[in-house]
């Protein structure tokens, strides 16, 4: 049970930390929405680093990755953003984001396995 709690406090802050980002004004002056984009990609490379040498799972895995990790990058965000490039007729920049938000943080989570990969 206090495996939960803490996985809800780590869901709390990754939140908090994506909606602070998220909302920057010079972040959302791009013509897409690049915090979302950045958010996806640094929460993906962390996931990267994270699952080698938390490779066992276990609260502590439970706590960063499903609760912080989990409450910080967002999938739903990711859909709402591209419903309103869509509404608003942005068809070049709602491709343009649905490609980059589908490429840059797998790529990303590739590289944190890399860097983090003992060899």
């Amino acid at each position: 049970m206090i495996t939960i709690i803490f996985i809800g406090i780590g869901a709390a802050l990754g939140a908090s930390l994506r909606s602070y980002i998220s909302t920057r004004p010079k972040l959302q002056s791009f013509g897409f929405p690049l915090g979302t984009l950045i958010i996806n990609s640094v929460g993906s490379f962390l996931m990267g680093v994270i699952i080698i040498f938390l490779s066992t799972g276990g609260t502590l895995y439970s706590i960063i990755v499903t609760g912080f990790l989990g409450g910080f990058t967002t999938y739903s965000s990711f859909t709402l953003d591209q419903l309103k490039l869509y509404e608003q007729r942005r068809y070049k920049a709602f491709i343009a984001y649905s490609l980059l938000m589908f490429t840059v943080p797998s790529l990303a989570l590739l590289l944190g396995l890399y860097v983090s990969s003992p060899s």
